[in-house]
C-alpha cells in the first residue's frame, strides 16, 4: 500500500479503518544520502512531483508484464502485473535474524513515518470525500464532529449497565431528513447500515430496542466500533464511529498491522520469503466502496471482478556470503480491466514518491533491528 502494500483501505468511511494509519509497502533500490524530510518545502516538492507523475500515468497507462520463469513464491501468486516496484538492502546479519526483524519491526522504529504518511495520503485528500453521506436517500449531514483523541461509551450487551467506554479517533455524524422528503423508518435505517457494515467484515455486538445498535469491524483490540441510533420515525439518526488511536498499535509489528487491515498471507517459506496480498479500489470514494475479504490464496489468484486491483508484496532474504545477506521487497499490482488500470495508474504515480521514501525508512528499520540482534 492504501503506496499499496498496506493501503488496504477502508472505503466505507475513513473512520471505519481498523488500523490507525494506512501503511504502504516497504523497500528501496538504493539508499539515499542523508534521507530526511524535515520541512514543508521538501514535503511540497515530493507532493508536486507525485502530482505531475500522476497525470503522466493517466495519459500513458502501464503495460502488462509477465514472468517467463518463476523464481520466487510471488511469481506463482502474481505471474502477470501492470505496476511494479523492487527494492533491496544489504544487511550484516544471517537470514534468520533478518526474517525475524521483518516480522517484528514496529511503526516507532521507522523514521519520519508520520510525515511520509501525510505525503502518501495526498490522493485521499484530493479525490476522496471526507464526510460520510447517508446510505438512504433524502438525508443530509447536519453535524460532523471529529475528536482525536476522543472517547465514547458503547453498549455491548442487552442488560442495563452493559457498556464499555473506549478511546481512539472519534467521529460523530448526525443526519436529518431533508424538507419534503419521505423518511425511512428507524428499523429500515438500521437494516441498511447493518448490511453495509457486514460487507466491510463487521458484525453486530448489541441492540437496544428498535433503532439503536452497536457494531464492530475487526478484532476487539484493534477494531473499529460503530453505533447507529435513530429516531423511530426516521426523521434523524446519528452515526458514532471510534477507530483505534496510535496507542492501540504502538506495540504491534508492522506486518501484524497489515494483516489487521485486510492483507492476507499468501505464501511463506521460513527465513526466505513471505508474500502478502489484498484486493481493493484505491481510487474509489471510501463512502461507497466495499471491502473484499478473500479467504485463501486460491481465491486471491482467481479473483477477476472488473474495476479492482490485486496487490501482492513480498520480502525475500538471501545469504550472499561473508556474513552478509540481501533483503529485498517487491510490490506488484494487477488491474482486472482497462478502466481499473487507468485509474490506479493515476493513484499510483501520485502516491509513489511518499511511499517510496517510507520503503527506504522501513528497510532501514529492519536493518538496524537485525544488526543489533544477539
Amino acid at each position: 500500500a492504501r503506496g499499496s502494500f498496506a493501503s488496504s483501505g477502508c472505503r466505507f468511511s475513513s473512520a471505519f479503518c481498523n488500523v490507525p494509519e494506512r501503511l504502504p509497502a516497504p523497500g528501496c533500490t538504493t539508499k539515499p544520502t542523508g534521507l530526511s524530510i524535515t520541512n514543508s518545502a521538501a514535503s511540497a516538492y515530493t507532493t508536486l512531483t507525485g502530482i505531475a507523475s500522476g497525470f503522466m500515468g493517466a495519459i500513458f497507462p502501464a503495460p502488462l508484464i509477465r514472468v517467463s520463469q518463476p523464481h520466487a513464491h510471488i511469481d506463482e501468486v502474481m505471474p502477470a502485473y501492470h505496476f511494479h516496484e523492487f527494492h533491496s538492502r544489504r544487511i550484516k546479519a544471517p537470514p534468520a535474524l533478518i526474517f525475524r526483524a521483518i516480522k517484528e519491526v514496529r511503526p516507532a522504529e521507522i523514521r519520519f513515518l508520520r510525515t511520509l504518511m501525510g505525503i502518501r495520503q495526498l490522493p485521499e485528500r484530493l479525490f476522496v470525500k471526507s464526510r460520510l453521506p447517508s446510505l438512504l436517500p433524502g438525508y443530509s449531514v447536519t453535524i460532523f464532529d471529529q475528536k482525536d483523541p476522543g472517547s465514547y461509551e458503547f453498549l455491548v450487551g442487552p442488560g442495563p449497565g452493559e457498556a464499555k467506554r473506549l478511546s481512539g479517533r472519534l467521529t460523530s455524524i448526525e443526519y436529518r431528513l431533508q424538507e419534503g422528503k419521505k423518511p425511512a423508518p428507524g428499523p429500515e435505517i438500521l437494516r441498511a447500515y447493518d448490511g453495509a457494515i457486514r460487507k466491510r467484515g463487521g458484525s453486530p455486538i448489541s441492540r437496544d430496542g428498535c433503532c439503536r445498535s452497536t457494531f464492530r469491524i475487526g478484532e476487539e483490540s484493534l477494531g473499529t466500533w460503530i453505533e447507529l441510533a435513530s429516531l423511530e420515525d426516521g426523521s434523524s439518526y446519528r452515526l458514532t464511529i471510534l477507530a483505534p488511536g496510535p496507542e492501540s498499535s504502538a506495540n504491534l509489528p508492522m506486518l501484524d498491522l497489515l494483516r489487521h487491515s485486510g492483507f492476507l498471507l499468501l505464501s511463506e517459506e521460513a527465513d526466505q520469503e513471505l508474500v502478502l496480498g489484498i484486493i481493493d479500489r484505491y481510487w474509489a470514494s471510501r463512502d461507497t466502496g466495499e471491502r473484499l475479504g478473500v479467504g485463501s490464496p486460491e481465491e486471491f489468484r482467481s479473483f477477476d471482478r472488473p474495476d479492482y486491483v490485486k496487490v501482492a508484496a513480498n520480502f525475500i532474504v538471501k545469504d550472499v556470503g561473508g556474513g552478509w545477506s540481501e533483503a529485498t521487497t517487491e510490490t506488484r499490482i494487477f488491474a482486472t480491466d482497462p478502466s481499473a488500470r487507468r485509474k490506479f495508474g493515476l493513484y499510483w504515480r501520485i502516491i509513489y514518491p511518499g511511499s517510496s521514501l517510507i520503503r527506504y525508512a522501513w528497510l532501514d528499520a529492519i536493518k538496524r533491528r537485525a544488526e543489533r540482534s544477539p
